[in-house]
């Protein structure tokens, strides 16, 4: 069994979110990120070459390993393995 295109989840995603009225914006790039207890302060930049800083309760990276909200997050993981505990930073 093969998985849907990435094009094809994004295309459902969209479609599933302006239902709900909410709009994806095309052409932001988040270029850094605070976190604290209350929330998220993202700062992002348009292609246009616009900036703002925006703040949410929540931010998700979407866009791969490399992904510039995996980068700035602590993220802590530990897997266990064969009685063997793994730490993932």
């Amino acid at each position: 069994q093969r998985g849907l295109p990435t094009y094809e989840t994004e295309r459902r995603l969209t479609a599933d979110l302006a239902r709900r009225g909410i709009l994806v914006e095309r052409g932001i790039e988040l270029v850094d990120l605070d976190q604290d207890e209350s929330g998220v302060t993202a700062r992002l930049q348009s292609t246009a070459g616009g900036s703002e800083e925006a703040r949410f309760a929540y931010v998700v990276g979407c866009d791969g390993a490399h992904s510039t909200v995996r980068k700035r997050i602590v993220l802590h993981t530990t897997l266990i393995r064969n009685g063997q505990r793994i730490n993932f930073r």
